[in-house]
């Protein structure tokens, strides 16, 4: 029976567990003993985090019918012990015998804590992918799911890698254990739309071209067209196409927004430009072996190309493969090319042509000289006045030379006449003395619009010291002769007298003293220098000098070819008498004339000269050829041919008579557009003769009149002195017993603008005379007497002349 019934208790707490009955207690007795404070079934949840529970409970007495407490002789399970999940049996017996006495219960451990899951990703913000509604492959960091018992499933909505649309989309993860339990982790993933719209075939400018006259014009062009990854954007403009915009550049901006609010602008330039005249080629810049050529940009829209050929005047033209192929950049208003490997100093012809409308664009440019490789001086030809310069020629073509200098304290800059290619040697003349000099010698090629000069080469050179004792020949012309001399101080012995001038001279005016007849007023200079000049023809001239100093001396007038005695004679005798020689150069020719002019040859002629010379020399400019050497001819005509037409010439003319030259007679001259020069002529049989004569007849008489009142008037009111023939007195100095000295009463002339003839036989003399005092360095003035005393408000020396009339001596 008592086996029987362990059974029965052991199948009831079976399906008491089976049935979830946590209240589950039983107990059973079969003596004399009983169980008190059997405890009912335990159900408690596990320790947080862990899969199990530690279970207490009171512990049930046993007892006989005397109430004395026995021990349970069997005890499954005591208080404080660990239960995992699950539903466990509790039990307590005593064993009486043959009899037993049992306390049992049920202790249920439940999983009731959900899965964790940790590294849960926080919302993913992602732009879309370019051109796209979507972003593709994406991916997070997978989040990771522990429980605390079992796990049973750990699952996601959307896989790693997968591709979401434009927006926000949720991904969740959900664990859950065996129990049921369940925990879910959430985030979004957020795809935006970051990608500016795009404005396809934006110009890169408007160009339109208007006429000269114009001052606004009309643009178009193509629109852009919006597009974006998200739809057609709005598209808004600041100008219409079309529209009429003003000469100039003006910003034309298109603006495309689409739904997201993203802004793309695309900008251009809509260009209003004066059409220019494309048939002209400009130089830019230019060296001896490159020419810098710029021409308008063509405007027709057919052309695509430029194909430039270069090749030397007098030259056959290139083959058409023999070209330099430029692109056409319409953007620029004009193009700009550089062509290498030139020759110095060579005239080249440019023609460029237009590929796709034929236009041809063509001109001449020269080339730069090469410098000349070296500049100096002969030392021992330097003195006051003079120096002879000598260079070598630099390599290539040129066709003369140019010198020019100009002192370190003056802004003036003097420039010699052209030399001769074959000219490596010049002497120089007409310097001041003791004076620093820059020289600038440059080669020169052409002539007019298309010469060309090179680099300049410098020379820094001092002039000598003016010498006390000889007279320096500064400038030698065909009708003058300039003496530079140093005079020095005679013995005068000015016996004055109770004088009382009515004016006073004042520092840097002109004085002439007013004498008058009732004044007892005298004043005698008994030393003086006198200035003479006398030809082999007879002609003399004298002058007096009272002054001490520098003198410079022009005598004006002369003959040319012809030899003059300077001298300069102390009147006390006291000093040392200075004698210069001197030859006057050939007269230059005129009336220079084109007699005949073809597109190959030029005749030109001119007048027969008076006095000496030998021959003429002609040079022309540019030369035919590199080695091109000056023509000797006899006579007053010559005939130039084998020119190139349309190309300007310069022909010179320079008289020779020994080894002395004139100065050059140019003439320019353009073959093949030039004419000869015309000359009136009346026709006999015209009944207009008459009257066309006596009309240039009535102008001439006029005119005459015209200047014999002038001069009528200049002799009354400020004629300058002229010694008549009747005056001259005087004999040659060169013979004995000459009465030069007993001239009668005479005005010493001197002045910039005082002119005395003092003549005893024409043909006449005339001289010019200014006085200086001792030179000092960098303040010798050609053509002014300076004074110590005397400045202007500026501080710079001003001219005192000091004009003093004679009685007879």
């Amino acid at each position: 029976m008592t086996s029987a019934v362990w059974v029965f208790e052991a199948l009831l707490v079976t399906y008491v567990t089976l049935s979830d009955v946590v209240t589950a207690q039983t107990w059973s007795s079969s003596s004399e003993i009983s169980v008190v404070g059997c405890p009912h079934g335990i159900s408690v949840p596990t320790e947080l985090g862990r899969s199990w529970a530690r279970v207490s409970w009171i512990i049930p007495r046993f007892a006989d019918r005397d109430g004395v407490e026995v021990t349970p002789t069997k005890v499954t399970h005591n208080p404080g012990e660990r239960f995992p999940v699950g539903i466990h049996d509790v039990r307590y017996a005593k064993v009486d015998g043959t009899h037993t006495v049992t306390c049992s219960f049920v202790v249920r451990v439940d999983d009731e804590e959900p899965p964790k899951i940790t590294n849960c990703p926080s919302d993913i913000t992602i732009p879309a992918d370019s051109g796209s509604t979507s972003r593709s492959s994406v991916t997070w960091d997978v989040p990771k799911a522990t429980d605390n018992f079992l796990l049973k499933s750990f699952e996601s909505s959307s896989s790693l890698g997968s591709s979401f649309p434009m927006g926000y989309t949720p991904v969740s993860y959900k664990a859950m254990d065996l129990n049921g339990n369940q925990a879910e982790c959430t985030f979004n993933v957020v795809v935006t739309d970051d990608e500016k719209p795009l404005l396809e075939g934006c110009p890169v400018e408007a160009l339109s071209y208007v006429l000269p006259t114009e001052t606004s014009g009309a643009v178009s062009w193509t629109e852009p067209r919006g597009v974006d990854n998200s739809g057609p954007p709005r598209i808004i403009s600041t100008h219409a196409r079309g529209e009429v915009f003003p000469l100039g550049r003006t910003e034309v901006v298109y603006t495309a927004t689409d739904a997201a609010g993203n802004v793309a602008t695309c900008s251009f330039q809509a260009i209003v430009k004066v059409e220019i005249p494309g048939d002209k080629i400009f130089l830019n810049n230019y060296s001896s072996t490159e020419l810098e050529i710029t021409w308008p940009q063509h405007v027709n829209k057919k052309a695509s190309s430029y194909l430039i050929y270069t090749w030397p005047v007098g030259s056959d033209q290139p083959l058409a493969s023999d070209h330099l192929y430029h692109p056409i950049n319409r953007r620029e208003s004009f193009t700009t090319r550089t062509l290498r490997g030139l020759s110095p100093g060579v005239e080249y012809k440019i023609q460029i042509y237009v590929t796709g409308v034929g236009d041809t664009l063509k001109t001449k440019l020269r080339t730069r000289p090469s410098i000349p490789t070296s500049f100096s001086y002969e030392e021992d030809t330097l003195d006051s006045t003079s120096v002879v310069l000598i260079w070598k020629p630099g390599g290539g073509y040129f066709d003369q030379y140019q010198i020019s200098y100009q002192a370190a304290w003056r802004e003036t800059v003097t420039e010699l006449r052209p030399l001769d290619k074959g000219v490596v040697k010049y002497y120089v003349t007409d310097l001041d003395p003791d004076t620093s000099l820059v020289f600038s010698l440059v080669a020169v090629s052409g002539v007019g619009e298309s010469k060309t000069i090179s680099n300049a080469r410098n020379l820094t050179l001092t002039t000598a010291p003016l010498p006390q004792s000889r007279i320096l020949l500064q400038k030698v012309t065909a009708s003058s002769v300039q003496i530079l001399v140093r005079l020095l101080k005679t013995t005068s012995s000015p016996t004055p007298s109770s004088v009382e001038h009515r004016h006073q001279p004042q520092p840097g005016n002109l004085y002439r003293p007013l004498l008058y007849e009732d004044d007892d007023d005298t004043r005698h200079h008994s030393d003086g220098h006198i200035v003479v000049l006398f030809s082999n023809k007879s002609d003399v001239f004298t002058d007096v000098i009272f002054d001490d100093g520098t003198l410079q001396y022009e005598f004006t007038l002369l003959e040319p070819t012809t030899t003059y005695t300077i001298r300069i004679i102390p009147s006390d005798g006291s000093g040392l008498v200075l004698e210069e020689i001197v030859t006057t150069r050939p007269a230059t020719v005129q009336d220079i004339v084109l007699v005949e002019v073809t597109n190959s040859s030029v005749t030109v002629s001119w007048t027969l000269l008076s006095g000496q010379y030998n021959r003429y020399k002609v040079t022309l400019t540019p030369g035919k050829t590199p080695s091109d050497t000056p023509m000797i001819v006899d006579k007053n005509e010559v005939t130039i041919n084998g020119l190139v037409p349309l190309t300007t010439y310069v022909v010179s003319v320079v008289t020779m008579y020994g080894s002395s030259e004139s100065a050059p007679a140019d003439i320019e001259v353009t073959p093949g557009v030039d004419k000869p020069n015309a000359i009136l002529k009346l026709a006999d049989q015209s009944c207009l003769s008459p009257i066309v004569a006596s009309c240039i007849l009535s102008v001439c008489l006029f005119f005459i009149g015209l200047y014999i009142c002038r001069l009528r008037m200049c002799n009354k009111y400020g004629a300058p002195h002229t010694r008549r023939t009747e005056e001259n007195d005087y004999e040659s100095p060169t013979r004995p017993n000459s009465g030069y000295l007993r001239s009668p009463s005479y005005q010493n002339t001197e002045g910039a603008g005082t002119i005395a003839m003092l003549l005893r036989h024409s043909p006449p003399i005339s001289v010019t005379g200014y006085m200086y005092p001792p030179n000092i360095k960098g303040s010798f003035g050609k053509g002014r007497r300076y004074s110590s005393g005397s400045k202007d408000s500026d501080g710079i020396l001003t001219p005192i002349y000091d004009n003093v009339k004679e009685e007879d001596s």
